[in-house]
């Protein structure tokens, strides 16, 4: 593994903090609620890239933006990347699959509330409400989820995603983070930012790295999901269908409590250049494979802390969720 960067100290109002959690470690709450006095604080940045974060969180608004100006369907088309897939179904769904499928009735919303990035930049990760109307009526009520994406920096600065899944889950509690409460963004950063210089592929032991831990935990988990907790990050989240996603402690605590196996071997893992960011995605079993209780498609994202690859993230979004997402996307 090569040195890890030292931390970046950032200033952030606090009322932007829940739109955009710089910090591997600042996010200390256990659940998803809005601050509730703006506060100016610094976040030290254990990992990731100010400039590509802010980058991120601006190409995940602008995602949003065009999916309400125009559809969904040629929105998801203009920013999956080429080797890009909306996972949500029995198989990924890629670029041409998308451009084939038809524009359907109805609306989706959302926006990041989470967004971080390794150190070189090149991969990011964002997460945030979203809310899904089956049709245009005044009257119709929205479906509630959270999003997961992850994008990936392309030869002209742009990011385009790589993976997207979503959850579905009942309507936000009070206190907690909607899409109409997204506080505003904050500015964008200049266009001669700069993250970390970092090789142009990921080093051979920093992937090798990444992947023993992703298998390991898969490994451990099929036995145990209370002994693979242990590979979770002091803020990791964990989305599972059908629940509100949680952080932290209550999230460990959560997983911890659900002692079934999990059957989840990755189909992909990705790794940035700077080797402290990485990424899997395939598809999970809970329970016995013969007669499982839940099957659907996961996400993992993982972050090195300087010592250890640590669990950040894990999305588990069921074949079928207690309330179905829209055909043309996984976000609600």
């Amino acid at each position: 593994m090569r040195p890890r960067p030292r931390p970046l100290v950032v200033l952030v109002e606090r009322t932007l903090l829940a739109a955009l959690v710089l910090s591997a470690g600042s996010a200390s709450a256990t659940t998803l609620r809005r601050a509730a006095t703006p506060v100016v604080r610094a976040v030290a940045q254990a990992n990731g890239c100010a400039a590509a974060t802010l980058r991120v969180a601006a190409t995940e608004r602008a995602f949003a933006a065009a999916a309400k100006a125009t559809n969904v369907r040629d929105a998801f088309v203009a920013f999956i990347a080429d080797s890009g897939a909306v996972l949500g179904g029995p198989r990924p769904a890629r670029k041409a699959d998308l451009a084939a499928s038809p524009v359907r009735p109805g609306a989706l919303l959302w926006g990041p509330e989470v967004v971080f990035t390794s150190a070189a930049g090149d991969l990011g990760f964002s997460t945030g409400p979203s809310e899904s109307y089956p049709s245009a009526a005044p009257d119709a009520r929205p479906n509630h989820g959270h999003f997961s994406t992850i994008w990936a920096q392309q030869a002209d600065g742009t990011y385009r995603f790589l993976a997207d899944i979503g959850i579905s889950h009942a309507a936000p509690a009070d206190g907690m983070i909607g899409v109409a409460t997204l506080p505003a963004p904050p500015a964008t950063p200049a266009a001669d930012a700069r993250c970390s210089d970092a090789p142009a592929v990921a080093s051979a032991s920093a992937i090798a790295a990444a992947q023993a831990a992703d298998s390991a935990y898969a490994a451990t988990a099929a036995r145990s999901w209370r002994a693979a907790a242990s590979a979770h990050a002091a803020d990791v989240r964990v989305h599972r269908g059908g629940r509100h996603p949680l952080v932290g402690r209550a999230a460990h605590d959560s997983v911890a409590a659900w002692d079934a196996p999990l059957g989840a071997p990755a189909a992909q893992i990705g790794v940035a250049r700077s080797g402290d960011f990485a990424w899997s995605r395939g598809t999970y079993v809970i329970g016995s494979t013969v007669t499982p209780t839940e099957t659907g498609n996961f996400l993992r994202v993982w972050r090195h802390d300087g010592r250890a690859w640590k669990l950040a993230v894990e999305v588990l979004s069921p074949a079928r969720p207690p309330r179905p997402a829209p055909r043309d996307s996984t976000r609600g």
